[in-house]
C-alpha cells in the first residue's frame, strides 16, 4: 500500500458525504473531499507523520508528491502537512522547487497560504538573502498565487520582518485589482500592524491613496 492509500484508509472511516458537499462548495473545488472535521484531520494527520518518517529527503519530497497527487484534496492538505512536519530537517532552499510546484498547481488559498505562511515563511527567515532573488521572481511572476505568497511570506515574521520589502512587495502590486492580490496586500499589513502599528501607520499615510478600499480596511483593522 503507497502512502496516498495508506493514509486514505486511516482518514475513511471519519469521512462525512454531507459535509464534503458543503466544503466543496464552499471552497468552490472539483475536487473531492472526505468531509472530515478539521480536528479529525489534525490528529490523524499528526499521528500519521508520527508513524511514517521519511528515511532521508529523497523519501520526503516522494513523499509529499504522493500525497499531493492523491484523488481527494484532503490528501493535499496532509501533503502541505508532510512538507511542514519535518521542518528541521528538509525545510530549506532546496526544498522550494517542490513548494513552488505545490503553490502553481494548488493556485486556491486553503493550500497556497497555508504553504505561504508555514513553509515558505520560515524558509525566508532562515534563509533571507539567498530567497531574496527568489521572491523577486516571485513578485514579478504571472501566477497570482505566487505573487500573493511573496506577499504572504513574512506573514509571521514579527519583529524579523524586512519592512522595506514588504513595503516594496506592496507598492509592486498596488495596481493589481485581483480580489487575492488586494486581499493578501491587506492581510500582510494588519498582520505586522500588531507588531509595528506606526510603520503600519505611516505606509498608509504616505501610500494608502495607492491601493484599494478593501486593502486599506483590511490595512487598518489593527490600527
Amino acid at each position: 500500500m503507497d502512502l496516498a492509500e495508506a493514509l486514505r484508509s486511516r482518514l475513511a472511516p471519519h469521512a462525512d458525504p454531507e459535509r464534503a458537499r458543503a466544503q466543496q462548495a464552499y471552497l468552490k473545488t472539483t475536487l473531492p473531499m472526505m468531509g472530515l472535521t478539521r480536528p479529525t484531520q489534525g490528529s490523524v494527520f499528526r499521528a500519521f507523520l508520527k508513524e511514517h518518517p521519511p528515511a532521508d529527503r529523497a523519501a520526503w519530497e516522494a513523499g509529499a508528491r504522493a500525497l499531493w497527487a492523491g484523488p481527494e484534496r484532503d490528501l493535499k492538505y496532509a501533503a502541505v502537512e508532510w512538507v511542514k512536519g519535518f521542518r528541521g530537517r528538509y525545510l530549506d532552499l532546496q526544498a522550494i522547487p517542490l513548494i513552488e510546484a505545490m503553490i502553481r498547481e494548488g493556485a486556491w488559498w486553503d493550500l497556497v497560504d497555508d504553504l505561504a505562511a508555514n513553509a515558505v515563511g520560515p524558509i525566508v527567515l532562515a534563509h533571507r538573502e539567498a530567497m531574496r532573488p527568489v521572491l523577486d521572481r516571485w513578485i514579478a511572476d504571472p501566477d497570482l498565487w505566487i505573487r500573493r505568497t511573496a506577499i504572504l511570506a513574512q506573514l509571521k515574521h514579527r519583529e524579523a520582518t524586512d519592512l522595506e520589502q514588504l513595503f516594496a512587495f506592496c507598492l509592486r502590486q498596488a495596481d493589481d485589482r485581483t480580489f487575492w492580490i488586494r486581499k493578501a496586500i491587506g492581510w500582510a499589513l494588519r498582520q505586522h500592524a500588531r507588531t509595528n502599528p506606526a510603520a503600519i501607520r505611516a505606509f498608509l499615510a504616505l501610500h494608502g491613496a495607492r491601493f484599494s478600499g478593501l486593502t486599506r480596511r483590511e490595512a487598518s483593522k489593527h490600527l
